[in-house]
């Protein structure tokens, strides 16, 4: 399954991805009752993550986001059922 979630301002800014309210049934859908996900941006394996489910929210680290193009806008998710969250920044 995948998932394709805007990269914001604020998301280059602070290292996350942000999903908004009106997009949580879709993110739930997705990742069903996980909390911990081992996180891979890029290729590059970031370890264990919490998926922060009240702020709506998924830490990368700034210093991987604050050097994005503008020309990139999208993050593509996609989940397997062995906890691996690969994130490639489109």
């Amino acid at each position: 399954m995948e998932l394709k979630i805007p990269i914001t301002e604020r998301s280059r800014k602070y290292g996350y991805v942000f999903w908004y309210k009106n997009q949580d049934d879709k993110v739930r859908q997705f990742f069903g009752e996980t909390k911990k996900i081992d996180l891979w941006v890029n290729n590059s394996y970031l370890g264990k993550k919490r998926i922060d489910w009240r702020y709506r929210r998924i830490s990368l680290g700034w210093t991987r986001t604050r050097p994005l193009g503008k020309d990139i806008t999208v993050y593509r998710l996609t989940y397997n059922k062995d906890g691996a969250l690969r994130i490639v920044c489109q």
